[in-house]
């Protein structure tokens, strides 16, 4: 080989990242091969097939390159110096994460080992690899394939993120998670979805205020996908809700008061296309936290503020409207009381009112429905009179 090369007959391409070095037939060899010893034409004709199809294939790699979403699992970069392996290899990838799919993972394993024959040294192959047992729940060798991706391409800031999500799924790793972040935001000159999955990150740790503010930073009008807008939307709203929910479980009412407040604006920014099934229920957790805090609070300036957000939440999601808004509702003429007594598998119960009085109530009456599962006798609670068929009962009981 150093014979080769000295001669010139044989040239090396360096690779960089890990790459294994690529050697290629000097001109002057390919003119001295094809004239002295020409392939017969059988052999000619399979070399035409070969490279039409190779053809077909890079030129698919190119369409799906200009089309496809980087950050999408399912995308694989081709590296321009190895178009040709590179497509070939993309071919059996697709073929994997298909097999993936309807998870038949001896298939896509062995299409991931196809891939491997063909460009050993690229690293989508080690990353489609990743994600696969990821998938199947083998985290050893998910582990061991994400860090030969990024061994082989640590300057792909897609794969930083998917690396990143896979520390914090199924390693509970939030602080590598972090820091492999931080680290490709210089990478992208449109950092907004590495920019989201920080966020994602912080919050999985509990760094409430850090989210926040990484996510009211990013850019939502450069995002790559509509689908993207649709995720930023429902994490800001998830910062919002679970912050909301620690401090009311933690008595801070001043954090909370501030949580909200944040609701409160992050709805105000929500497109009417954003608003989906998952996004709805988040406002549902954070309205039922809020109105926790209100029945507590009273009709206090800081209560005032988390009616107003119960109120936007309402709004929103298209929900009747009441008289007077949430801070009538749930804060005029509120009775204390305990609960009494409570019948087995029944949805329903009694109350002990301070001023002597036996209230029925029915579980739909509790200003949170799933709060009924937490009573039980000498709970303390609050609520306001009604009425049923029977006479006066207890109505929006919640708990003190």
């Amino acid at each position: 080989m150093r014979e080769l090369i000295a001669s010139n007959l044989i040239t090396v391409v360096v690779s960089k990242f890990g790459d294994e070095d690529r050697y290629r037939i000097s001109a002057l060899a390919q003119t001295y091969i094809s004239r002295m010893h020409p392939p017969s034409a059988p052999a000619q004709e399979r070399i035409r097939l070969k490279q039409a199809q190779l053809t077909a294939l890079s030129e698919r790699a190119e369409a799906d390159q200009k089309r496809g979403y980087v950050y999408d699992p399912g995308f694989i970069l081709i590296r321009s110096e190895f178009s040709g392996s590179d497509a070939v290899a993309a071919t059996y990838l697709r073929r994997a994460l298909g097999a993936f799919r309807i998870c038949d993972y001896d298939t896509a394993f062995e299409e991931v080992s196809k891939a491997r024959e063909i460009a050993p040294s690229f690293f989508e192959v080690a990353r489609v690899e990743a994600y696969i047992a990821a998938g199947e729940g083998n985290t050893l060798r998910a582990q061991t394939a994400y860090e030969e991706a990024m061994a082989l391409r640590p300057d792909y800031p897609p794969l930083a993120v998917h690396y990143a999500g896979f520390l914090v799924k199924a390693l509970d790793n939030g602080t590598s998670a972090e820091a492999v972040l931080r680290s490709a935001l210089s990478q992208d000159e449109n950092p907004t979805e590495i920019q989201t999955e920080l966020a994602r990150c912080l919050l999985y740790q509990h760094k409430y205020d850090e989210a926040h503010s990484e996510l009211i930073s990013v850019d939502i009008d450069k995002m790559r996908n509509a689908r993207g807008v649709v995720k930023y939307h429902d994490l800001l709203v998830q910062t919002c809700t679970r912050s909301a929910e620690t401090y009311f479980a933690d008595g801070d009412s001043q954090k909370l008061e501030t949580s909200m407040i944040r609701l409160a604006e992050a709805i105000r920014r929500i497109p009417p296309h954003a608003l989906d099934a998952q996004l709805e229920k988040h406002l549902r957790d954070g309205e039922s936290t809020a109105r926790r805090f209100l029945v507590r609070e009273g009709s206090t300036p800081r209560g005032r503020t988390v009616a107003a957000t119960i109120d936007a939440i309402a709004t929103l999601l298209g929900d009747p409207p009441s008289a007077g808004g949430a801070i009538a509702d749930l804060t005029a003429d509120r009775i204390g009381g305990k609960i009494s007594f409570i019948p087995t598998d029944k949805p329903f119960g009694f109350i002990d009112s301070d001023d002597g009085r036996s209230m029925f109530f029915h579980q739909n009456s509790l200003v949170i429905r799933a709060d009924f599962q937490a009573l039980k006798i000498g709970t303390p609670v609050t609520f306001q009179i009604g009425s049923n068929a029977q006479g006066p009962c207890a109505d929006r009981v919640a708990i003190k």
